[in-house]
């Protein structure tokens, strides 16, 4: 849904990576919208991006990346699913229950974004992936 947004928000390639990390967001709160308005929860949302930052969990976001699993990003999704969790449930058979639902997975996107946000848990994170994979495995790891 977010690449749609890039098309309808009219977003260009080729811009600054600040340009581009605010064009990510806005494009992310263009899907979030896509579900407002069908009154759907969105659960995927967590996944994703838990996904995408366990992926890379040491993006650079804020120098230089175009495409940031930034806290900044996550938070903007968390904040919006808090602010009203009855747009994303009025379209379900239960839309208190949904509500509710919606509500606990905003505080855990928040809860990821301060996690992110933490440079102790990046650095106990870098640390732990450096003594248990270390880059001078990889080259046995995987067949030329």
């Amino acid at each position: 849904m977010s690449h749609q947004g890039h098309l309808l928000l009219e977003h260009t390639a080729g811009v600054s990576a600040a340009i581009s990390q605010q064009q990510e967001t806005a494009a992310d709160l263009f899907a979030l919208e896509h579900f407002a308005r069908l009154g759907g929860v969105p659960m995927g949302v967590l996944s994703n991006y838990m996904a995408a930052w366990w992926q890379d969990p040491l993006t650079a976001a804020r120098d230089g990346s175009s495409h940031p699993v930034s806290p900044e990003r996550i938070r903007a999704l968390g904040q919006r699913l808090l602010s009203d969790p009855m747009d994303f449930s009025h379209g379900e058979n239960d839309p208190t229950h949904e509500a509710e639902l919606v509500r606990q997975m905003a505080t855990m996107v928040l809860s990821l974004a301060d996690q992110i946000d933490e440079d102790s848990f990046s650095t106990l994170l870098r640390s732990d992936v450096d003594r248990n994979y270390p880059a001078s495995s990889f080259d046995r790891a995987c067949p030329s």
